[in-house]
């Protein structure tokens, strides 16, 4: 990709973007750390800096319904973007972030540790006995998808007969996860019981403000997404790093208390997810450059995250950094709620994948990846017979 110069725009949004944003974000933070993009008429953040402050500043910048901002108004995903967390400011975020936070704590996390084990070791039998039996195996669709929707039915209280329905990644699944959602929470309505989800529709027909009756299937149905496409996109990066990295691969299995500043240093690296936007609600000035009440900002996550100004040697993958302070997670108020679950998942299904050494290799030259506004994956990584001990 031929780098564009500084009267030019860079396509956000292209595949050809994904598959160099490295070199591009570091152009951006270098060249152009606050721009203003004339094509999609908002401005981008790419310096750590920046970035971290905007996130956090909720006097001058919005979160109000910026989820959204990229989508149709009226379509099934603008439905459901307009009503997450991540679209909310105070006090409705406040008050719908302690009710959605009943699904994440220690105690429910701590419950679902062992289970997860059993669950990551069961999709890896599936994947052993296709394996060998010469059938089509993908990583992604039996094994980096599935263990974060089992984990995230398991946490919400959402039966497993919705294991299939986005294992495509195809957005015109949207509509019928949102039906399947809209009979789910009519069922709990009439049939509560100790689960998450019979929680929040509870909560919210004993009245809500934030959130009406009507309304509940769609924060659900994000809140169920969000659990697990983010999830699915760092096993991925994360399992591609353990077969491209067979030193690290060898120290993380010979001392598993590596694995948490590995799942780190993927997160910071290849940002799973890259970006949100903030709305300005006054005139701000920020580095010299004036952002009008209602502009749209851009915070480039993965960008910041290789700032060599937050970030030593931010290009070169260490599993010890420290400190290691990225923003894959979000910052501020809207820090990712289901973070400690994500990180939990990682841990339990990248140590799975190690110990079961299975005779395989992960076909990233056939891989196909998933660019979107704010998604960074693959939608696919077949998997082939290799050699016995996966990832060596």
């Amino acid at each position: 990709m031929t780098l564009a110069p500084p009267t030019q725009e860079y396509d956000l949004f292209s595949l050809e973007f994904a598959e160099h944003r490295a070199d591009v974000l570091r152009e951006l933070r270098e060249r152009h750390p606050i721009h203003w993009h004339e094509n999609y008429g908002f401005w981008t953040f790419a310096r750590y800096a920046d970035v971290e402050r905007t996130a956090r500043d909720t006097k001058r910048f919005s979160s109000l319904g910026s989820p959204a901002i990229l989508d149709d108004e009226g379509t099934p995903n603008y439905e459901v973007q307009v009503r997450r967390l991540s679209a909310r400011d105070d006090p409705g975020h406040k008050v719908l972030r302690k009710l959605s936070a009943r699904a994440f704590t220690r105690r429910r996390l701590k419950e679902l540790e062992l289970s997860l084990s059993t669950m990551a070791h069961t999709l890896l039998d599936d994947v052993e006995a296709k394996l060998l039996s010469g059938q089509s195996v993908d990583y992604v669709r039996d094994f980096a998808y599935r263990l974060p929707v089992l984990a995230v039915n398991a946490i919400l209280g959402v039966p497993d007969d919705v294991l299939e329905f986005l294992t495509d990644y195809d957005t015109r699944a949207k509509g019928t996860v949102l039906d399947y959602f809209a009979d789910l929470v009519e069922r709990r309505r009439l049939s509560p019981g100790d689960d998450v989800i019979s929680q929040i529709v509870s909560a919210v027909d004993d009245g809500n403000e934030y959130l009406t009756p009507d309304e509940v299937h769609y924060f659900v149905a994000g809140f169920w997404t969000a659990g697990n496409l983010t999830t699915t996109n760092l096993f991925s990066h994360a399992a591609l790093a353990l077969q491209d990295m067979p030193e690290a691969a060898r120290d993380v299995a010979s001392d598993p208390h590596l694995m948490e500043g590995f799942i780190e240093e993927v997160l910071r690296t290849e940002s799973p997810t890259t970006a949100s936007f903030k709305i300005a609600k006054n005139d701000v000035e920020v580095d010299g450059h004036l952002i009008r009440r209602g502009q749209k900002v851009w915070l480039m996550w993965a960008a910041a995250n290789r700032d060599p100004g937050q970030f030593p040697d931010p290009d070169t993958f260490d599993m010890r950094r420290n400190p290691n302070q990225h923003l894959a997670f979000s910052h501020g108020p809207h820090y990712c709620l289901g973070a400690p679950l994500a990180r939990l998942e990682s841990r339990i299904g990248l140590q799975a994948l190690l110990q079961r050494r299975l005779p395989m290799r992960l076909d990233v030259e056939n891989a196909q990846r998933i660019w979107g506004r704010n998604q960074y994956g693959f939608q696919t990584i077949p998997i082939t017979p290799g050699p016995h001990g996966w990832p060596n």
